[in-house]
């Protein structure tokens, strides 16, 4: 009986202390990804990425360029505004038309695509949970940022879509059916979905690797054309790359 005491008594102490070695190696973690951040001196916003879509009653999806004109414009605005408040040193970077920048571009919005949208990541240098600490990429940027003279890069990918006014209409008819469907019928059926708003930021390092991304994704018809909108959004999204506003 002393020896099964003895054997849980130890089995519990060692829990205990690895559980307590977690959670020293993570707040360890954060700090040194915190220190990374504000270790760069300059850091580059690049044009913001994105995608305008009109969203048509039958489901068809088209770039409209001049609303993605007035989008770039308000995100760019509020990206400045937020960095500037939290005495961020910045310079703007206009996209490069080149296969590097290219490169780096659709591999950010593979990236973005991969992560769940509405999520929060960060690459910590010591890590116990696979999901937070696996690595991404857009491959090496040493020269980009050379050429431009900045620390890192702060990318942004955006996909909004406006639905027409016929796609409102077949939508709210939809969803009456549906639910009128449910009493007179067997089976039911899911109604046109809403437009959807995604939008991320991910700051990239010097070896290329995705040092902290965040990104929201909502069905509630935002307009990124509008600026209160995405001033609100940039600010939600950009206060979690600093840990004392989340940890």
């Amino acid at each position: 009986m002393m020896d099964t005491r003895r054997f849980l008594f130890l089995a519990a102490f060692l829990l205990l202390t690895a559980s307590g070695c977690g959670s020293s190696s993570k707040k360890q973690a954060l700090a040194d990804y915190d220190r990374q951040v504000r270790s760069f001196k300059t850091i580059g916003v690049v044009t913001p990425d994105i995608l305008m879509l009109e969203l048509s009653a039958g489901g068809v999806q088209e770039q409209i360029d001049e609303w993605r004109v007035t989008a770039v414009q308000n995100l760019s605005q509020s990206l400045h505004k937020e960095l500037e408040a939290r005495a961020v040193n910045f310079r703007t970077i206009a996209p490069d038309r080149d296969l590097e920048f290219e490169d780096i571009q659709y591999l950010n919005r593979a990236i973005s695509e991969s992560l769940n949208w509405n999520t929060t990541y960060r690459k910590l240098s010591v890590c116990a949970d696979e999901r937070i600490c696996r690595d991404y990429s857009v491959g090496t940027v040493q020269s980009y940022l050379r050429r431009h003279n900045v620390d890192a890069l702060l990318l942004v990918y955006g996909v909004n879509e406006l639905e027409t006014s016929s796609r409102t209409a077949a939508r709210r008819r939809s969803r009456a059916a549906s639910y009128w469907a449910g009493f007179v019928l067997p089976v039911t059926f899911a109604p046109l979905r809403n437009p959807g708003t995604y939008l991320s930021m991910a700051l990239i390092d010097q070896s290329g690797s995705v040092l902290w991304y965040s990104g929201t994704a909502t069905g509630k018809g935002y307009d990124l054309r509008n600026g209160a909108v995405v001033e609100g959004l940039t600010k939600r999204i950009l206060s979690r790359m600093w840990i004392e506003r989340r940890e």
